[in-house]
């Protein structure tokens, strides 16, 4: 449903809008040993539930449809509300507001999950959380619960964070130059560098893999629940259909 994608995404720019500018936020960034950004906690959740294919897969009905889309239309009501007069503030005054809706939007994205969660029954929950994971990935290793549950350790996560720091710097490094280029050349820079990119990104999930003790190699595949294949393109276009950029699983 594209009018509930649109609320899901509306509910992140709160969060979200002031990651993408600064160094080290977003994917990658703090969160987490392995980054939160706009894609981690609860909003990956929020996202998921504009899916047609997860609505499908948790059954929802016609009722708890009505009641997302009721939550999303005063959510965008709020949000034309908070950017009024965005556009007309210098630069700083800009940054400081965009702080200010940051910290906002982080309590509205809460008090939204609380609100989905009294829509969603108990299974639909559960199986909400187990796609989550799924689709984080490895990211999911930033989630607050995750690191409860598989004990992850203070050690653990420095190690986790090294590696995505290095990741990081080594993505950043594959890019440089690339905003000088012209549009033709962008993209064929681009194509250029997919092979690295989807090389160095699985380098990276094996190093983070091989941190994880064969307990709780488990237990989070447990935490997983049964395989979802969800094809991601139609909420990340462009990003090769994955927040943490693996590619889409096959439409079966």
């Amino acid at each position: 449903m594209t009018r509930l994608l649109t609320v899901c995404a509306a509910a992140l720019a709160l969060t979200a809008a002031t990651a993408w500018a600064q160094p080290g936020r977003g994917p990658g960034g703090p969160g987490g040993p392995m980054g939160g950004g706009m894609f981690g906690g609860q909003n990956m959740g929020l996202m998921l539930l504009a899916n047609a294919q997860v609505q499908k897969e948790l059954e929802l009905v016609d009722d708890q449809k009505a009641k997302l889309k009721e939550l999303g239309d005063k959510l965008q009501a709020d949000m034309r509300e908070a950017f009024q007069g965005f556009r007309d503030l210098s630069q700083e005054e800009r940054q400081k507001k965009m702080e200010e809706l940051r910290k906002k939007g982080e309590e509205r994205v809460a008090s939204l999950q609380k609100e989905v969660d009294k829509i969603l029954l108990p299974h639909q929950q559960k199986r909400l959380k187990q796609i989550r994971f799924q689709v984080l990935g490895d990211r999911a290793l930033s989630d607050a619960e995750v690191i409860k549950e598989l004990g992850i350790t203070d050690e653990q996560k420095s190690k986790m964070e090294a590696i995505a720091k290095e990741s990081g710097d080594a993505m950043r490094k594959l890019f440089e130059g690339v905003r000088d280029l012209s549009q033709e050349e962008r993209q064929a820079k681009m194509e250029e560098l997919r092979g690295k990119m989807d090389q160095a990104r699985k380098d990276t999930q094996e190093k983070v893999q091989a941190i994880l003790t064969d307990a709780q190699k488990a237990k989070l595949k447990d935490m997983k629940g049964a395989e979802f294949k969800l094809d991601m393109r139609q909420m990340f276009p462009g990003r090769g259909g994955r927040p943490g950029g693996e590619k889409p699983a096959p439409k079966t």
